[in-house]
């Protein structure tokens, strides 16, 4: 840095808590329906900032990774586990976000590596050990399995955007997760279901 001149970016990082705020207002502003961020591959971590004058919670230490807000309350995975949890709001607003969360979904494909990072239409895409698993949210306290694929090569639904294609990635597989996580690319075309999204990759061998 020469004399004078500001800090280099990065230099001075937010904290947690700035960060969430940041990047919560930026994506309320922001009016995009459809947005994915990418990030350098790293071991997931999770944080509940209650407000803007609150602090950070690290949901990671207890586990939950990977939370995704629904109408009624929170769901997320457990690092190393088969299974989906679930937080409603009243309780969150009780006990906080480290207590009270239940199981509402036990994978049969091994763990749960990675969830879809949005509900939509009532579905959310869970990526398991040994495949994908599409879940029905409609009755949070009984969720179901509406499509189940077996696919072991590692892919992992990140979203999709209304009414069109996927967002993949491929990793990895651990027992806590996907390591060496790959960009996201859109992949098939609107009206694809994800049988035959997962039909597709299999053949194909990898992100076209």
């Amino acid at each position: 840095m020469t004399e004078g001149a500001g800090p280099l970016p990065g230099a001075q990082p937010g904290s947690a808590d700035e960060t969430a705020i940041a990047l919560a207002e930026w994506l309320k502003g922001g009016g995009a329906r459809n947005m994915f961020l990418g990030c350098t591959p790293h071991q997931p971590g999770s944080w509940w900032v209650p407000s803007a004058s609150g602090r950070a919670v690290a949901l990671h230490d207890r586990g939950f990774v990977d939370v995704v807000t629904t109408a009624t309350g929170l769901l997320a995975r457990r690092q190393g586990e088969p299974s989906l949890y679930y937080l409603s709001f009243a309780k969150l607003a009780l006990l906080g976000p480290l207590e009270g969360w239940i199981t509402v979904f036990h994978s049969t494909l091994g763990n749960i590596l990675m969830l879809e990072r949005r509900v939509l239409a009532d579905r959310l895409v869970l990526t398991c050990a040994r495949g994908l698993v599409e879940v029905d949210l409609a009755d949070i306290h009984h969720v179901a399995a509406t499509v189940q694929v077996e696919l072991r090569s590692g892919f992992g639904v990140v979203g999709r955007i209304d009414g069109g294609s996927f967002a993949v990635t491929v990793g990895t597989v651990s027992e806590w997760g996907l390591v060496d996580v790959a960009p996201a690319l859109l992949v098939g075309t609107g009206g694809d279901t994800l049988a035959e999204l997962a039909h597709g990759l299999a053949h194909k061998g990898g992100i076209p």
